[in-house]
């Protein structure tokens, strides 16, 4: 029995747990950034643009396609920023490890957060799967928590579907 346990913790090492665990810690570090972005009023601009959720694709729209076959994009300008809105939103939400491959995520909604200092420097990247729930921060593939989606849109002044 013991030897059978040593074993199942040598192949959980192996497959990349600990790797999930650290990518976790690296998209909450990118989310953190953004919301201390947001305190210092460092926010330049937001880029929200996708594809409606019931369009067909014969491939999976990682967040790469999705930043080039995008449907709409709405650029906010920092001034129109509901910062409070927006800081609450980001910080309240949990980040899980997805384990699905980034590849593989069909993504709908990426959110771009830009500085502006300096000017248009790219601070994190959100990716959203058809529901909200799935996805990516910057390439890592995430589960947010639920409800982060509706919330960034309505502190960013976007009523898009």
């Amino acid at each position: 029995m013991m030897i059978r346990n040593v074993a199942f913790l040598l192949a959980t090492v192996a497959a990349g747990v600990p790797a999930a665990h650290a990518q976790n810690g690296n998209a909450q570090m990118q989310i953190d950034a953004v919301v201390k972005s947001i305190n210092g009023g460092d926010i330049g601009g937001v880029e929200i643009f996708g594809v409606p959720p019931n369009v067909a694709f014969r491939v999976n729209v990682t967040p790469e396609r999705l930043e080039s076959w995008w449907d709409y994009k709405l650029i906010v300008r920092g001034l129109s920023l509901e910062s409070e809105k927006l800081r609450v939103a980001l910080s309240s939400t949990t980040i899980q490890p997805y384990s699905a491959k980034l590849d593989s995520l069909d993504v709908r909604t990426g959110i771009v957060f830009y500085s502006k200092t300096p000017e248009g420097k790219r601070i994190a990247s959100l990716y959203f799967d058809r529901n909200g729930g799935h996805g990516a921060v910057n390439k890592m593939p995430v589960s947010f928590g639920p409800d982060l989606l509706p919330r960034l849109k309505k502190a960013v002044h976007a009523p898009i579907e």
